[in-house]
Protein backbone atom coordinates (compact mmCIF):
# COMPACT_ATOMS: atom_id res chain seq x y z
CA UNK A 1 0.00 0.00 0.00
CA UNK A 2 1.08 3.55 -0.70
CA UNK A 3 0.08 6.09 1.94
CA UNK A 4 0.30 9.76 0.97
CA UNK A 5 0.18 12.36 3.76
CA UNK A 6 -0.60 15.96 2.82
CA UNK A 7 -0.34 18.79 5.32
CA UNK A 8 -3.05 21.46 5.23
CA UNK A 9 -2.38 24.87 3.65
CA UNK A 10 -1.20 27.95 5.51
CA UNK A 11 -3.53 29.34 8.20
CA UNK A 12 -3.55 32.63 10.09
CA UNK A 13 -2.16 30.77 13.12
CA UNK A 14 0.84 29.74 10.99
CA UNK A 15 1.37 33.39 10.00
CA UNK A 16 0.98 34.70 13.56
CA UNK A 17 2.95 31.82 15.13
CA UNK A 18 0.03 31.14 17.41
CA UNK A 19 -1.46 27.91 18.76
CA UNK A 20 -4.07 26.43 16.41
CA UNK A 21 -4.72 23.19 18.22
CA UNK A 22 -8.25 21.98 17.58
CA UNK A 23 -9.65 25.47 16.93
CA UNK A 24 -11.78 26.06 13.78
CA UNK A 25 -9.09 27.98 11.91
CA UNK A 26 -9.43 28.53 8.16
CA UNK A 27 -6.85 28.74 5.39
CA UNK A 28 -5.35 32.03 4.27
CA UNK A 29 -5.34 33.09 0.61
CA UNK A 30 -1.83 31.67 0.31
CA UNK A 31 -3.00 28.46 2.00
CA UNK A 32 -5.66 28.05 -0.69
CA UNK A 33 -3.04 28.63 -3.39
CA UNK A 34 -0.78 26.01 -1.78
CA UNK A 35 -3.65 23.53 -1.75
CA UNK A 36 -4.35 24.22 -5.42
CA UNK A 37 -0.69 23.56 -6.27
CA UNK A 38 -0.76 20.31 -4.29
CA UNK A 39 -3.87 19.37 -6.26
CA UNK A 40 -1.94 19.94 -9.49
CA UNK A 41 0.85 17.65 -8.27
CA UNK A 42 -1.64 14.90 -7.47
CA UNK A 43 -4.10 15.35 -10.35
CA UNK A 44 -2.89 12.33 -12.31
CA UNK A 45 -3.06 9.98 -9.33
CA UNK A 46 -6.02 7.79 -8.48
CA UNK A 47 -6.59 7.17 -4.79
CA UNK A 48 -8.65 4.29 -3.47
CA UNK A 49 -9.53 6.07 -0.23
CA UNK A 50 -9.21 9.52 1.32
CA UNK A 51 -8.89 10.21 5.05
CA UNK A 52 -9.11 13.77 6.37
CA UNK A 53 -8.65 15.19 9.85
CA UNK A 54 -12.01 16.51 11.03
CA UNK A 55 -10.66 20.02 11.70
CA UNK A 56 -11.67 22.97 9.51
CA UNK A 57 -8.28 23.68 7.90
CA UNK A 58 -7.78 20.12 6.71
CA UNK A 59 -11.30 19.84 5.36
CA UNK A 60 -10.83 23.10 3.44
CA UNK A 61 -7.54 21.79 2.04
CA UNK A 62 -9.14 18.50 0.99
CA UNK A 63 -12.00 20.39 -0.69
CA UNK A 64 -9.48 22.20 -2.91
CA UNK A 65 -7.18 19.24 -3.66
CA UNK A 66 -9.79 16.51 -4.03
CA UNK A 67 -12.90 18.59 -4.90
CA UNK A 68 -16.10 16.66 -4.16
CA UNK A 69 -14.46 13.31 -3.52
CA UNK A 70 -15.90 11.20 -0.70
CA UNK A 71 -13.71 11.19 2.37
CA UNK A 72 -13.56 9.66 5.83
CA UNK A 73 -13.19 12.22 8.63
CA UNK A 74 -10.92 10.88 11.36
CA UNK A 75 -10.23 12.62 14.68
CA UNK A 76 -7.18 10.41 15.34
CA UNK A 77 -5.16 12.47 12.84
CA UNK A 78 -6.02 15.85 14.36
CA UNK A 79 -3.28 18.27 15.35
CA UNK A 80 -1.99 18.36 18.93
CA UNK A 81 -4.61 19.61 21.39
CA UNK A 82 -3.24 22.64 23.25
CA UNK A 83 -6.22 23.28 25.54
CA UNK A 84 -6.55 26.89 26.72
CA UNK A 85 -3.59 27.98 24.58
CA UNK A 86 -5.70 27.95 21.39
CA UNK A 87 -5.47 31.23 19.43
CA UNK A 88 -2.70 32.58 21.70
CA UNK A 89 0.60 33.65 20.13
CA UNK A 90 3.68 31.72 21.21
CA UNK A 91 5.47 34.95 22.15
CA UNK A 92 2.56 36.06 24.34
CA UNK A 93 2.33 32.65 26.01
CA UNK A 94 6.03 32.84 26.85
CA UNK A 95 5.47 36.18 28.61
CA UNK A 96 2.21 35.12 30.27
CA UNK A 97 3.16 31.65 31.49
CA UNK A 98 6.96 31.87 31.66
CA UNK A 99 9.37 28.97 31.93
CA UNK A 100 6.76 26.27 32.66
CA UNK A 101 5.20 27.04 29.27
CA UNK A 102 8.58 27.03 27.50
CA UNK A 103 9.36 23.66 29.10
CA UNK A 104 5.95 22.29 28.07
CA UNK A 105 6.49 23.48 24.50
CA UNK A 106 9.95 21.89 24.41
CA UNK A 107 8.45 18.57 25.57
CA UNK A 108 5.41 18.92 23.28
CA UNK A 109 3.30 18.38 26.40
CA UNK A 110 0.30 20.67 26.81
CA UNK A 111 -1.53 18.54 29.38
CA UNK A 112 -1.04 21.24 32.07
CA UNK A 113 -3.09 23.58 29.89
CA UNK A 114 -5.92 21.14 29.26
CA UNK A 115 -4.37 19.74 26.09
CA UNK A 116 -2.47 16.58 25.19
CA UNK A 117 0.96 15.24 26.02
CA UNK A 118 3.24 14.05 23.21
CA UNK A 119 2.50 10.47 24.24
CA UNK A 120 -1.26 10.97 24.00
CA UNK A 121 -1.00 12.33 20.48
CA UNK A 122 1.54 9.71 19.40
CA UNK A 123 -0.80 6.96 20.66
CA UNK A 124 -3.81 8.11 18.66
CA UNK A 125 -1.70 8.52 15.50
CA UNK A 126 -0.25 5.04 16.11
CA UNK A 127 -3.80 3.70 16.35
CA UNK A 128 -4.55 5.22 12.96
CA UNK A 129 -1.37 3.71 11.49
CA UNK A 130 -2.31 0.27 12.81
CA UNK A 131 -5.65 0.59 11.06
CA UNK A 132 -3.73 1.41 7.87
CA UNK A 133 -1.75 -1.80 8.31
CA UNK A 134 -5.01 -3.75 8.53
CA UNK A 135 -6.30 -1.96 5.43
CA UNK A 136 -3.07 -2.78 3.58
CA UNK A 137 -3.34 -6.45 4.50
CA UNK A 138 -6.71 -6.56 2.75
CA UNK A 139 -5.82 -4.16 -0.09
CA UNK A 140 -2.05 -4.33 -0.70
CA UNK A 141 -2.13 -2.39 -3.98
CA UNK A 142 -4.22 0.53 -2.75
CA UNK A 143 -3.15 4.15 -2.81
CA UNK A 144 -4.52 6.07 0.16
CA UNK A 145 -4.40 9.84 0.73
CA UNK A 146 -4.46 11.49 4.16
CA UNK A 147 -4.91 15.24 4.71
CA UNK A 148 -3.66 16.10 8.17
CA UNK A 149 -1.31 18.30 10.20
CA UNK A 150 2.36 18.84 10.91
CA UNK A 151 2.13 17.05 14.25
CA UNK A 152 0.17 14.02 13.03
CA UNK A 153 2.42 13.59 10.00
CA UNK A 154 5.52 13.77 12.18
CA UNK A 155 4.17 11.21 14.66
CA UNK A 156 3.23 8.92 11.77
CA UNK A 157 6.88 9.12 10.70
CA UNK A 158 7.99 8.29 14.25
CA UNK A 159 5.68 5.27 14.20
CA UNK A 160 7.01 3.82 10.98
CA UNK A 161 10.63 4.40 12.04
CA UNK A 162 9.98 2.81 15.43
CA UNK A 163 11.20 5.93 17.21
CA UNK A 164 10.40 7.00 20.73
CA UNK A 165 9.30 10.57 21.34
CA UNK A 166 12.08 12.82 20.04
CA UNK A 167 12.79 16.17 21.67
CA UNK A 168 12.47 18.09 18.41
CA UNK A 169 10.09 17.69 15.50
CA UNK A 170 11.11 17.72 11.88
CA UNK A 171 9.30 20.58 10.13
CA UNK A 172 6.56 19.73 7.66
CA UNK A 173 5.84 22.36 5.01
CA UNK A 174 2.27 23.49 4.36
CA UNK A 175 0.72 21.31 1.63
CA UNK A 176 3.84 19.18 1.32
CA UNK A 177 3.41 15.52 0.39
CA UNK A 178 5.04 12.62 2.22
CA UNK A 179 4.74 9.06 0.91
CA UNK A 180 5.02 5.96 3.09
CA UNK A 181 5.00 2.41 1.74
CA UNK A 182 3.72 -0.65 3.57
CA UNK A 183 4.97 -3.91 2.05
CA UNK A 184 5.48 -7.37 3.53
CA UNK A 185 4.64 -6.13 7.01
CA UNK A 186 7.18 -3.30 6.94
CA UNK A 187 6.90 0.46 6.55
CA UNK A 188 9.30 2.44 4.36
CA UNK A 189 9.67 6.14 3.70
CA UNK A 190 9.27 6.84 -0.01
CA UNK A 191 9.14 10.66 0.02
CA UNK A 192 9.39 13.14 2.87
CA UNK A 193 8.02 16.70 2.87
CA UNK A 194 7.95 17.23 -0.90
CA UNK A 195 6.48 20.57 -1.97
CA UNK A 196 7.89 20.94 -5.47
CA UNK A 197 9.18 24.37 -6.30
CA UNK A 198 9.58 26.87 -3.46
CA UNK A 199 6.21 28.28 -2.44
Amino acid sequence: MELYWIRHGQTISNVEVSHGGWAPISLTGLGRQQAARAGERLKDMTFDRLYVSDLVRTQETADIIFLERDRILDSRIREHSVGILEYQKVSECAQKYGQPYLDARERDDFSSYGGESAGMMANRVADFMKSMEQLAAENPTWKVAVVAHEGSIFYALCYILGMGLPKKKLPVTNCSISKFLYQDGLWKVGVWNYSGLAD
